[in-house]
Parts: structure tokens; sequence; C-alpha cells
């Protein structure tokens, strides 16, 4: 795993906060916490896991094409546009030894489950995501171990307190990505709710020229997806059209030369687009690619933490203040991540994206 030091003028520029008290940074996950959350070019979980993979090796599958244009289309426009709207996303606490105790209950009678009555810590303020269905919610304690849970329901304080949640699992954010049960877990494909999530202080911190600031794969949410799945996906829900376009979660998914015999170059990259942000998510998806982990509304989508995880926290949402002062476009009072637009059309997308296999 990366340690790299955090970035504290960029906080300054975007108003979070720059510094956590003494105490909070030594009773916490290094030193994290929702004013102080991991810098641009940190990579969660150990370097060998599958979002830290690079696609020096990939190669496209036979039928890729068909795979790609079947993904591309299922929404309008696709790939999904991103807002910062914090719904149906996945929020990342980082909980103190000084932070309350809830003991754990998951509701649906889906067979045993490692974290069932379990006491942690989580922060007083965490929840789960706002909006949408699935109200995501991570929490990392001191050790590094992460609880993930499924559609949070309601959390009671007490000595200890409650925390009721559909499903969960637990696994640890120096480990690997893709959990440790293929009956446990908060995702369809078993990926831990931290891993290759776009989070906010890597995309402040792109510039035009210097903008490989993601150093992990991309979480991709895709509306279709067969039933099973392929490594490195530990489970599914698919229940798509059982055809070989039809991508089973699992499958990997990454940016190349047309050809596909090479990932796209930086050179290729600016020559789509100047926008700093859209340059480091173009240069994750073509260094490190992004792995189908879960169903979703939106066509083909890019996950990106949630806001909630500021916000819960009393911070200011910091993907609507970059979305300000970009003058991003508005879709309904919510500035849009588009990632079609300009040169990146959706003919671009159908030549370039791959569905890929790649030798570890």
């Amino acid at each position: 795993m990366k340690r790299l030091l955090a970035l504290p003028i960029l906080l300054i520029a975007f108003g979070l906060p720059t510094t956590v008290s003494a105490a909070e940074e030594f009773t916490t996950f290094e030193g994290f916490t929702a004013s102080n959350q991991p810098p641009a070019g940190y990579q969660p979980y150990k370097a060998a896991t599958v979002f830290n993979i690079a696609t020096t090796t990939a190669k496209p599958i036979s039928n890729s094409q068909e795979m790609v244009n079947y993904s591309l289309t299922l929404g309008t426009p696709s790939p999904g546009n991103n807002t910062e709207q914090p719904a149906d996303k996945h929020p990342v606490f980082y909980a103190s030894t000084t932070d309350p105790q809830y003991k754990i209950k998951l509701e649906e009678p889906w067979g045993e489950n490692s974290i069932q009555g379990v006491t942690i810590r989580i922060p007083k303020y965490a929840t789960g995501a706002e909006g949408g269905t699935d109200h995501h919610m991570s929490v990392i304690e001191q050790d590094g171990t992460e609880y993930d849970f499924w559609k949070v329901l309601e959390k009671v304080d007490g000595s200890p307190g409650t925390l009721r949640a559909s499903w969960g699992g637990k696994g640890s954010y120096t480990g690997v990505a893709n959990g440790v049960s293929p009956t446990s877990g908060a995702t369809a494909a078993g990926f831990m709710l931290g891993s290759g999530l776009i989070r906010y202080p890597e995309i402040a911190a792109a510039t035009a020229t210097s903008y490989e600031t993601i150093s992990h794969g991309i979480f991709l949410v895709i509306k279709n997806a067969r039933k099973g799945h392929i490594a490195p996906a530990v489970h599914d829900d698919g229940a798509g059209p059982e055809e070989a376009k039809v991508p089973y979660e699992g499958q990997r998914f990454a940016l190349m030369n047309t050809a596909g015999t090479a990932p796209m170059s930086k050179s290729e990259i600016e020559s789509v687009t100047s926008k700093p942000w859209q340059r480091a998510v173009l240069s994750a998806f073509a260094r490190y690619g992004g792995i189908d982990g879960d169903k979703g509304n939106s066509g083909f989508y890019w996950a990106t933490e949630s806001a909630t995880m500021y916000t819960a926290a009393g911070l200011a949402n910091p993907w609507k203040t970059y979305g300000e002062a970009h003058s991003l476009p508005l879709f309904e009072g919510h500035y849009v991540y588009k990632l079609i637009e300009g040169s990146l059309t959706l003919t671009w997308w159908k030549e370039h994206l791959k569905a890929i296999t790649v030798t570890e």
C-alpha cells in the first residue's frame, strides 16, 4: 500500500479543514478522518489485489466489441454521468478509539455471517448513503479492519448501541479488495465498498499536465449482468439475458488503443480532452481499468465515494464545490461530471473501451 502525505493546499482551496487533532491522528487508521481523507495517489488494499493490478498485460476477449457495444447502450448517455449527489454511492468512515460502540444486527435470513452480533466503533455522525435504495456504509476501524454494510436501516445509541442493516461483511483495508467470504459482503460481486472508488482528493489534485492522480482501478456499475460471475468477483446478483454480449460481474474493462494492443497512451488521452478531472479518470481507466462490481439503473457508470462521508460530519460537499468552481454543467440543480461530451462521444468510447483479461 502506498503511504503518501496529505495535500493540505487542496483542502484549503476547496473549503475542507486541513488539520485534525493529535488525538484523532493517533486513534484512527493512518490518521484519516472526514476532514483528512487519503490523499491523491493513495492506493488502498495490498498492491497485488484486483483493483491495483495494471493493464500492461491486458488483452481484449474474443467478443469484446459485442460486449462493449451492449454495455454502453444500456443507458443514455453512457458511460454514466456522475453527479455530486450522494445517492447510492459508497461513503467510507474512519472510526476512532473514542467513538461510540454499536452491536451489528443483520436483518436478512441469508445464513451465517461472521459480523453478526459483533460490536465495533462507529463515528456518531456516520450513516448510510443518503437517497437511492442501497444505503451503503463502510467503516474502517483503527487496525484497518473494514466493515461494509448494505441497506443501513438504523443506528441507535446505547451502551453499546445497535446498528441495523440488511446485510454486510468485513475485510481489511490493507488486504484484498474482493472480500474474504463468498457468502457475505455489501456489493453484488463481493468487492469491498472502499475498492475502486474515485475519491475527491484524486479529482482535486489533477492538473492539465499532471493528472495520474488515481492509482487504482475503477469500480463499475452496469445495468445488466449475466447469472453467475467470473474472477475476481466472489458472488453476483446477475439475472440478465443469458447471452455472450452480457457481462458477468467480475468482468474487466479498460481503455486501449483502437487495435486493442496497448493501454491508451497519455498523448491519446490529452488529444480528446483538456479537462484535468476527465484526464484523471481516463488515465485510471487506461492504466488500471475497471471491474464490473454491481448492477444499477444508470447503464454503465463509474463509482465515486459518497458525499455523505463529508456532509454527515458537517463539512461542505467538496464535489459540489469543485463543480461550482469549474463551471460543470447542471442537471436538476446538481453538478454533473460528464464523460460523454465534446470529443468524448459514444463512438469514441465504443472504439477504445475493451472488455479484457489480465495476466496477474
